[in-house]
């Protein structure tokens, strides 16, 4: 994960989705990165929403570069089709 975030070219302003099913070593890493390079975080809210994939897609704007969101929901087992977000945008 170290390498994936902090190999990409960020820039001050750039969005990162991060949701509020992630493990906390992830987030650590997420904050350390935003205070470095003026990434700015947005927390998605997954943990309870009906549909997990339509709540990403709507936070995702022109300034979002990634998104961490796992598969798998760490909080309730939950699993994301996310190849079905990608086939949407």
């Amino acid at each position: 994960m170290n390498i994936a975030l902090w190999g990409y070219p960020w820039q001050a302003g750039d969005v990162m989705l991060i949701a509020d099913t992630e493990h906390y070593g992830i987030l650590a890493i997420a904050k350390r990165l935003a205070a470095r390079h003026g990434v700015i975080l947005e927390r998605v809210a997954l943990r309870y929403a009906d549909d997990p994939l339509a709540t990403l897609a709507a936070a995702i704007t022109p300034a979002t570069k990634m998104a961490l969101i796992s598969q798998c929901l760490l909080d309730n087992g939950a699993a994301v089709s996310l190849i079905c977000l990608g086939a949407d945008l």
